[in-house]
This record gives C-alpha cells, structure tokens and sequence, in this order.
C-alpha cells in the first residue's frame, strides 16, 4: 500500500550495540540493550500501529575543562544511560498522524557545573501529514511537526542540559518510488551547548534559529 510501516505482522526487535555512538572506540566495556516492537491493526478504514522501545546501559561522557570551575568529575565506569519510550502511528489514508514521546535518565552536567551524574530527560514529537496520489502514482506529502526535548545531550562536551522546543513544516514529493525530495523549515529554540561556558561568564544560553533543508533521497 505504500504506507511505509513495519509490514502486516508487526516487529520485535532485540539487540545490543556500543553505546558511545558511531566510529567512537567503547569506553568502558559495556555494551547497550535495546528492545522494540511494534504491532499494526486496522480500525475500520484505517491503519495504526503502536509500539515501544526501551535501551540500557552505562554511557561515558567526555569532559572539558570549564573557566572558573575545572573539569567536571563523573564516574569512569560510565553514568546509567536508559530510556522508555511509546509511539502511535495513524498511517496517512490521506490523513496521518504519528507521535511519539520517551523518558528516561542520562548524564548530565549538575548545574554548578563541577560533576556530571545521572539525571532525567523527556521529550517527544507529533507530526501531522496529508499523502496525495495522483494518477500516473507520484505521490505528493506536505507535513507539520512539533517537537520538544528536556534533558541532557550527552554526546556534546560536558553533557550539558539541552532544551528544544520546534516547530517544522515541509512537503516531500516522489515523482518515481526510488526518488524522494523533501523541502523543510523549522524555527524555535535550543541551547546552545558549544559555546564554553565560565562559572563568573556565561552559560549555556537558549537561542532562536531558523533552518531550512533540502533532501534527495534514493531507493532501492
């Protein structure tokens, strides 16, 4: 049907994974473990699926020293690293909507800036999107998305905390199945968590920004 979704039986999915992220060396000797699934079913016309996630392990963050403060301490063996999370898909016939939202605990920079320990985090998204077919079976979507974060970005220096409140709009066309083009703006806030903060300076500020994408994607 073109949907896109995990097939006509659902999903479960079991693994593990090395949870410093992509092309960075393990750090502690600890893997991560993770768990989904997802299950389809159709209610009258429509189709929806809902499933959920879950991962576990221990994360080791990367410090810097801070002006004012030092190096912030934390645990070498790594800081608990987990997140839950529920999502629900009503697939686009034409109208769809799809949101999903997860909590859990993370490293995160204290707020006097000299350790870093585990905190909670939360967030999630609900997009909206309308999927046109024409006739010669191009296909036209244009989509609205709001999206929001409370909690630490651990992969950035120091684990700062990280707040994110967005919204986008854009529109993807195929104009063959194997060709994808999508065009994106997105406007809200975010903290800024490259700047080097100083304990008598400034710390990590909330900034506006605007963002326009461009994407081409294949298939096959």
């Amino acid at each position: 049907m073109g949907l896109r979704g995990s097939g006509d039986y659902g999903v479960l999915s079991l693994g593990v994974f090395n949870g410093q992220g992509i092309n960075n060396a393990d750090r502690n000797g600890e893997l991560h473990y993770i768990a989904h699934a997802a299950w389809p079913f159709e209610l009258g016309s429509q189709i929806v699926e809902v499933g959920a996630s879950y991962y576990h392990g221990r994360y080791v963050p990367t410090a810097a020293a801070i002006t004012g403060v030092g190096t912030p301490t934390f645990d070498p063996t790594g800081t608990r690293d987990s997140r839950f999370a529920l999502n629900a898909i009503l697939y686009p016939q034409p109208f769809g909507l799809e949101a999903e939202w997860t909590w859990g605990d993370g490293p995160q920079l204290s707020d006097d800036m000299r350790s870093i320990s585990t905190r909670s985090l939360n967030g999630g998204f609900v997009q909206a999107v309308y999927r046109h077919v024409f006739p010669n079976q191009s296909e036209l979507i244009p989509f609205v998305r709001w999206q929001t974060f409370d909690g630490a970005r651990k992969f950035a220096t120091n684990a700062p905390r990280n707040r994110v409140d967005e919204l986008a709009i854009g529109l993807e066309y195929l104009p063959y199945p194997e060709l994808e083009l999508t065009l994106m703006y997105a406007s809200g806030t975010r903290t800024n968590t490259v700047d080097n903060p100083a304990a008598a300076g400034p710390r990590y500020r909330d900034v506006n920004y605007h963002y326009l994408g461009i994407q081409a994607q294949i298939n096959f």
